[in-house]
């Protein structure tokens, strides 16, 4: 991996994180702390969106814009040394498409706003609040905003397309209600012989900015509803559903969205049920007409019929109300930010993404697989760099695996598809190899690895070089209502491991290892309370030693915890040490500087509650 890559990724991960965190604001109206019985305000957008929406992101207001540079001071200043003029060099130019470089184009002019956050919404066109939502009809993409200065942003695009070196064609749509005037970009790259006919299209219309896409699946009456020439006849804005889901999951009313697995299962399994349903047909027809070489007729359209073969087998009445049932249980896929307190130090936040469930009796089984986490790991800290936990209930898992699959396969399908699945799974018979392993392994509760200091730099001279370590805290733990029997385990399984008597007390001993430890540090291993941990250093012994306190209790399924400053300033030193092997600019060294200055932790989880399947990350910012 050369430096200039890593660059070049590190800018994309930083600027994509400014660009959703330059939605946030500090002002009291905009507190997720709300009077819950307050009326949300009527949003005109709303008025846009299908009731159908397979996808949405927005919320039940505008998002407030102002006092972003107060609330990310420590996280952009660097921004100003990057230049994105230039993204794609001459020989990507040469063979990308008109729609590939407008996306490049778009990225540039919009890195180059948040070079100054203060004016970048002015500069935008958008103004003090950013009214907007991201949505689809049918299968395509929308995102639609609402504009305060319609020639801010028109100017914002030509820009963009000078910087690509794109000139777009114009077009016009006219519907009942009126016509819009367009620009599109072709995503069919000059050599292609069979063209899609899939552009990126780029509106302004009654002070709303539209970027979506054209393709051959829509029908002009979705195209209109696409582009806001004409509503949809059902829209969320006449529905409770947003409402609904910021109220059970306490989002913050101006950031939450959902995924409609109902609607999608829909169109999948009944033709011509929903938008959705009729882009599909049209799309796989088109796969057979590319295959057969009769893509691009007129009656293309008109022939998108049960030729599609490969939903044949579950459009049947029993397929559709057997996959239907399936989808009402595991209706929707829900996320938005939960915890949002930027007036403290650190500044914080929490977002949720929850699958929702409404089987209560699975949820509740599979929240008998819910493990063991360390405490450093599943809560922000500063005393690590980067930690990794599984929680896994060994002893829940046959019975869990057992009950799942007996239910399943006790179940009458009429539906060919989930017969069939039936059949496999009582063919493979999964619960064997499983029940092994768990008898082996009776007791385990988590296992997880953290370092929570290292000195030393990664080598990016070649491929598969070892990093260059001076010295580093870590810890190894596996966490078990029967420590000693993971020993004899794992005795078992190497035979020429030595024999380890381990006091129970938690004194540690020392732990052969087959290579040299940095610094001549020795490597120790102990019990502490239900816990087996092995490690090296001063700090890591720091935290073996709490764990003793931590008492075998269900904490998760999964977690991931790093602190990004201290990770960015291993990754700096290790860009300077490199420099030798792999040349980095001064600017770039000083960009990297910038960047491993930012004081920032999250952990990100993953757990199971009383609504479903939990995916959280939690992050602070200094």
């Amino acid at each position: 991996m050369t430096n200039s890559r890593l660059l070049q990724g590190l800018a994309l991960f930083s600027v994509t994180l400014i660009v959703l965190y330059v939605l946030f604001d500090k002002t009291d109206e905009n507190k997720i702390n709300q009077d819950d019985s307050s009326t949300p305000p009527s949003r005109e957008i709303l008025s846009y969106v299908p009731a159908d929406t397979l996808f949405f992101f927005g919320g039940l207001e505008s998002a407030l814009l102002k006092d972003t540079l107060d609330v990310y001071t420590a996280g952009y200043g660097w921004l100003s040394d990057i230049d994105f003029s230039n993204i794609l060099n001459e020989e990507q130019l040469a063979h990308a498409s008109p729609a590939e470089k407008m996306l490049a184009g778009l990225f540039s002019e919009y890195a180059l706003l948040l070079q100054d956050i203060p004016n970048a919404t002015k500069n935008l066109g958008i103004g003090a609040k950013l009214d907007s939502a991201v949505y689809t009809v049918g299968a395509i993409p929308v995102l639609r905003f609402k504009l305060a200065d319609t020639s801010v942003f028109n100017a914002f695009i030509r820009r963009a397309e000078q910087a690509a070196h794109v000139t777009p064609v114009q077009g016009k749509l006219s519907g009942t209600n009126g016509n819009i005037a367009f620009s599109s970009y072709s995503f069919d790259r000059a050599s292609i012989t069979k063209p899609t006919e899939t552009k990126l299209i780029i509106a302004v219309n009654n002070n709303y900015a539209i970027i979506t896409l054209a393709t051959p699946l829509e029908e002009p009456i979705a195209r209109n509803t696409i582009m806001g020439i004409d509503k949809p006849d059902s829209s969320l804005a006449t529905t409770s559903l947003l409402s609904e889901i910021k109220t059970k999951y306490n989002f913050h009313p101006a950031y939450l969205g959902y995924i409609n697995h109902q609607e999608i299962m829909n169109g999948v399994t009944a033709s011509n049920s929903n938008d959705f349903s009729r882009m599909l047909d049209v799309l796989l027809q088109l796969i057979d007409e590319y295959k057969t070489g009769t893509a691009g007729t007129e009656t293309t359209k008109k022939n998108a019929t049960m030729n599609s073969k490969p939903l044949e087998n579950i459009r049947t009445a029993e397929c559709r109300a057997e996959l239907m049932a399936i989808a009402d249980l595991w209706p929707r896929t829900v996320f938005g930010y939960t915890d949002f307190s930027v007036d403290t130090s650190p500044k914080k936040f929490t977002a949720s993404l929850i699958i929702e469930s409404l089987d209560s009796e699975f949820l509740q089984d599979l929240k008998s697989l819910r493990g063991f986490i360390p405490a450093i790991i599943r809560q922000i800290s500063d005393k690590l760099l980067i930690g990794f936990g599984l929680g896994i209930n060994i002893d829940a898992l046959m019975p869990f695996l057992t009950k799942t699959l007996q239910s399943f396969a006790q179940s009458t399908y009429k539906c060919e598809l989930l017969s069939n699945t039936q059949q496999l799974l009582a063919n493979a018979n999964p619960t064997m190899a499983v029940g092994m392993m768990t008898g082996m392994a009776a007791g385990l509760q988590g296992i997880s690895a953290s370092i929570l200091a290292l000195d030393g730099s990664m080598n990016f001279s070649a491929s598969g070089s070892m990093p260059n370590i001076k010295s580093i805290d870590a810890l190894v733990t596996i966490s078990s209502t029967n420590p000693q029997g993971i020993i004899m385990l794992a005795a078992n399984f190497m035979g020429d491991m030595p024999a380890l008597n381990i006091p129970t007390d938690g004194t540690p001993i020392d732990l052969p290892v087959p290579l040299p430890l940095p610094d001549g540090n020795t490597a120790k291993i102990a019990i502490k309370g239900k816990h087996l941990v092995a490690y090296v250093g001063d700090k890591a012994e720091q935290a073996a030693n709490q764990l003793a306190s931590e008492t075998l209790q269900p904490k998760g399924l999964l977690a991931l915890s790093m602190d990004l400053g201290k990770y960015m300033k291993l990754i700096a030193k290790s860009a300077e040490q490199n420099a030798a092997e792999n040349p980095i600019s001064p600017k770039e060294l000083t960009i990297l500087g910038k960047i491993s200055e930012t004081e920032s932790q999250f952990v990100e989880s993953i757990d199971i509650s009383e609504q479903g399947i939990v995916i959280e990350m939690q992050m602070t910012f200094q």
